[in-house]
């Protein structure tokens, strides 16, 4: 069955038809588009199938073009023609973006930077011998900004300069003169665009403001030291966060001081809310307590001012800001997993108005002229509803009776409203409409189960993408208009089209389906039962999501044993190739970056490399060529790789880190047996040996040569604090004993905290210790007390246990003891009341997971002879723990929203089951075969904890 998309547009008023061009995908081929044209309510096809597998449809949707491997065709859509214009150029095609007129558009392919006339048909390269990077468009499209990098130059990693490709010009103009540009920063605003460049002369970054029009840079004054820049809308202004605090300057002179960085405010993340108009948090402690706001003048303007403060946890506060920059939607984590959500007027003429609201708002959507906010929210996707709010008031709220509510829009003229949600007796999303002016949505076109929607050109009539089903059962995809008040009209006739949003909701889980002859890749929508194979008739071995969901990489055999690299979208039914030039390593699987944009993967062969992949551009760069690395690690900020090889020019094999952004520095540390970066992306704390000597604890800064010891002895394992000043680490004595000890980063003094332990763990917020303490005589104890051991809480447990796990909110810690023949036991400790309780009893525990939000445990046990089943209680284990599942099951997953627990059963034939924790139903198997990741993972692989290998 194939899935494929759409994507339709009205010519205008003038043209009394429209036209759309719709694209159709069967598993392992490429998508076959048709041009299609609508006049008086008939369907006509007007162009035979193109194969491409790539194209760009023109704001004006009267021309597309499809790009393959060696041609571009131009698609005149109202006229039915098509020109083809060859392009013999490697690697895949980025479509960059249109000029206003719709009729240029700037593409990527080869490295280079090419422009397509539609008009005359032609295309020309734009960019130099180099490559070009980092493309930025003019707010026309007339011109385009990239870095050139020369790769044949002698400077190391190539010569990076600033380029300006006009497309009234033949030849590109070079605007940065001996400045070596290190990363764009943002578009262009009112023709100025930043950088962050470094004077070879001086050896000093800064930031740089390049002016278009007079085609000069102008120096900011005090970026030295600024860690982020940002040009108001208008681009008179260049906005600074430095060490010193929150800076200002019209370009022409000094910066002047917004916010100072003075005791105990500290200025956090920034950004511009109108021409001249900040806001950004401030912080004490690491911590967000505030929001303020100042608007900017050359007079100086008024005085910063708090406009929210409250308490807050160490998450950050999320910041929706209207589009006149009039209001902001704040929203602030709250005890226990909870937020609250405050309407901030920034003009300073109202008081905060708090929303009853207690959990985090989703798909935040602002009216155009900013006078209304509407967003979804609920503890439960079942339970989300669709809030709509007047920054004047606080009111409607919520439209009761709409559940799993998503994907506001709002029409152009800000008076209505579409959404998905499902009303009563609903299983499947509906579109609804709310009109602010009259009052309650009404449900449109008829109640057809709807995947995708959005407004037609004239604000009046909506696209519907409707889920329908054939004679068979098959999943179809048409799209319908719908006007309030009147029945859906069919656009799309029998051609498939499918939804074009995606979700990263917990909604979608990754199968690995074992087979005779090689695993399949299978994807499960939970709440529609889709089902699809990203991967084809490939053998799949190492299959992961991008930590924001968005997408899938996969490696497959495709030679003796080696293997090639494919990504494809979240909701992707095909995969794209994307190591054509070489073979994946098998000993190092790729790894995603944080921010789940970029792959790092290492290739195998005569000249092994470390490769960095874009999945945004699609381009794949070297960062360490001729380096067989293994265990490759992003550090938490994306900044750094970290693994182990020979490096260059070496002999001896070491822990190695290279700049992931231009791979210009490569230092290599001790071989080290196990690592982990520090939660700051400072270090990496490691086990090695330093010159043939004892164990030690190592530590060696982000790019440093010089490895520094920090502590020695058979450590079993060290955890980093959640800060990053300290690590915690059980050592084993020469009596046996485990001692637990704690050294800071800086130097300090080392801590003995206990004399034997069996478990240690940190909380959440790094400020409290949770350790299983055993006395001499061979008593053991639950503690809880702060990092320094102080005010600690104990009580005994009476049996050795060896996992500790606090739940998400940090006011409780559930202690594992697994065991055999009925021996694993498994209690939650609430250290605030100094209460221990045993859960499960007469079962024998094998492993337990919490729950995201920290009210549900899960847990593996069997009873007796019986098979391993699945187990659920609440937090505090005041109520019997009731069966999930009674079958063999071999791992738990949660959702990452907790709306549903996976049990993965074991067997001859291993299944997947979703349980809904409160829902007293059957649990419903999803498919057959091992899950490889359920849903979005959550922080970096590797995590933050050194363990020391066996038999070392």
């Amino acid at each position: 069955m194939g899935r494929g998309w759409c994507l339709a547009v009205v010519l205008g008023t003038a043209v009394p038809s429209w036209a759309q061009l719709v694209a159709s995908i069967e598993p392992g081929g490429m998508a076959q588009y048709q041009v299609l044209i609508s006049s008086g309510g008939t369907l006509r096809e007007v162009i035979a199938p193109l194969e491409a597998d790539a194209f760009s449809l023109a704001p004006s949707g009267r021309v597309a073009v499809l790009a393959r491997a060696d041609d571009l065709s131009i698609v005149h859509v109202n006229r039915g023609a098509v020109t083809r214009l060859h392009l013999e150029a490697p690697g895949p095609t980025m479509f960059v973006g249109w000029d206003a007129t719709g009729g240029r558009l700037w593409l990527t392919r080869g490295r280079a930077l090419w422009l397509v006339d539609v008009a005359e048909s032609r295309i020309r390269r734009m960019s130099g011998p180099g490559e070009a990077h980092e493309v930025r468009l003019s707010r026309d499209g007339s011109v385009a900004y990239y870095v050139d990098r020369d790769l044949a130059s002698a400077a190391p990693g190539g010569t990076c300069a600033l380029w300006l490709a006009d497309s009234a010009q033949p030849e590109p103009a070079k605007l940065s003169g001996r400045l070596l540009v290190e990363a764009i920063c943002g578009p262009e605003t009112a023709g100025r665009l930043v950088f962050r460049a470094t004077d070879p002369a001086a050896g000093a970054s800064a930031f740089v403001v390049l002016d278009r029009e007079r085609r000069r840079v102008l120096p900011a004054a005090g970026s030295q030291s600024a860690s982020k820049a940002s040009l108001s809308p208008d681009g008179k202004w260049l906005a600074l966060a430095t060490a010193g605090g929150l800076m200002v300057s019209d370009l022409s002179g000094p910066p002047r001081v917004v916010a100072g960085a003075q005791d105990p405010w500290e200025v956090g993340d920034f950004l511009w809310v109108g021409p001249s108009r900040l806001v950004w948090t401030q912080t004490s402690g690491g911590t967000v307590r505030a929001l303020a706001v100042a608007d900017v003048s050359p007079e100086g303007g008024p005085a910063p001012r708090l406009v929210l403060q409250r308490p807050a946890g160490r998450q950050a506060w999320r910041l929706c800001p209207s589009p006149t920059g009039g209001a902001c939607l704040v929203s602030v984590p709250a005890e226990p997993a909870g937020a609250e959500t405050y309407l901030v007027g920034l003009d300073g003429l109202q008081e905060p108005i708090r929303l009853p609201l207690t959990a985090w708002p989703r798909d935040v959507a602002w009216a155009p002229d900013g006078s209304l906010v509407a967003f979804a929210s609920g503890h439960e996707p079942a339970e989300e509803q669709m809030y709509v709010y007047d920054t004047e008031a606080a009111g409607p709220g919520a439209f009761a009776g709409l559940g799993r509510a998503r994907r506001p829009l709002w029409s152009a003229d800000s008076t209505r409203l579409l959404f998905l949600a499902c009303g009563p007796n609903e299983r499947a999303p509906t579109a609804y409409l709310y009109d602010h002016r009259r009052g309650e949505p009404g449900r449109l076109g008829n109640g057809l189960p709807v995947a995708g929607l959005e407004w037609e050109p004239d604000g009046r009539t909506a696209r519907l993408c409707v889920h329908t089903r054939d004679t068979r059962g098959r999943a179809l995809y048409a799209l319908y208009a719908a006007t309030p008040g009147r029945a859906p009209v069919l656009l799309s006739g029998p051609h498939r089209v499918a939804q074009w949003a995606r979700t990263a909701d917990g909604d979608l889980v990754m199968v690995s389906v074992p087979r005779p002859v090689f695993a399949a890749l299978r994807v499960h929508d939970l709440a529609s039962g889709e089902v699809w194979s990203p991967s084809g008739e490939l053998d799949v071995r190492h299959a992961r999501w991008s930590p924001d969901g968005a997408r899938i990489c996969f490696t497959a055999d495709v030679f003796e044993g080696r293997s090639a690299l494919y990504v494809a979208g979240a909701r992707d039914v095909s995969a794209r190739l994307v190591t054509e030039r070489f073979l994946v390593s098998a000993s190092s699987p790729p790894e995603w970056s944080p921010d789940g944009r970029r792959l790092a993967l290492c290739s195998s062969g005569p000249n092994p490399t470390v490769w960095i992949y874009d999945a945004e551009t699609g381009r794949l760069e070297p960062r360490a060529e001729g380096v067989a690395a293994d265990s490759v690690r992003w550090s938490p900020d994306g900044r750094w790789l970290a693994f182990g090889a020979v490096p260059r020019g070496g002999t001896q094999r070491g822990l190695c880190m290279v700049d992931a952004w231009n791979g210009t520095l490569l230092a290599a540390g001790p071989d080290a047996a196990a690592y982990a970066w520090s939660p700051d992306s400072a270090c990496v704390a490691s086990l090695a040996r330093l010159g043939g000597g004892p164990l030690r604890v190592v530590l060696q800064r982000a790019g440093g040569l010089a490895p520094t010891p920090l502590l020695d002895g058979e450590v079993i394992d060290a955890s980093w604090s959640p800060d990053g000043t300290c690590l915690l680490a059980r050592i084993r004595q020469p009596s046996g004993r485990v001692a637990l000890r704690m050294a800071p980063v800086d130097g300090g003094p080392v801590t003995d905290l206990a004399g034997d332990t069996l478990a240690a763990e940190w909380a959440p917020r790094g400020d409290r210790l949770a350790l299983v303490e055993r006395g001499a005589d061979a008593t053991t104890h639950i503690v809880v007390a702060g990092h320094d051991g102080s005010g600690a809480v104990r009580v005994p447990l009476g049996v050795p246990a060896a996992q500790l796990h606090w739940s998400p909110d940090g006011a409780r810690v559930a202690c594992l003891a697994p065991g055999g023949a009925g021996t694993g036991r498994l209690w939650v400790f609430d250290p605030g009341a100094g209460a221990l309780r045993s859960i499960g009893d007469g079962l024998d525990v094998l492993g337990m997971a919490w729950s995201p939000a920290g009210s549900w445990m899960a847990f593996r046990a069997r009873k007796g002879a019986s098979a391993t089943g699945a187990y659920l209680a609440e937090r505090d284990g005041l109520l019997p723990a009731r069966v999930a599942i009674e079958s063999d099951a071999s791992d738990l997953m949660w959702l990452p929203d907790g709306s549903g627990l996976l049990v993965i059963t074991a067997g001859d034939e291993p299944s997947t089951v979703l349980v809904r924790p409160g829902v007293q139903n059957l649990p419903r198997i999803v498919c057959q075969g091992l899950p490889l990741v359920a849903g979005a993972p959550a922080g970096v692989d590797g995590g933050l904890r050194v363990t020391r290998p066996p038999g070392l």
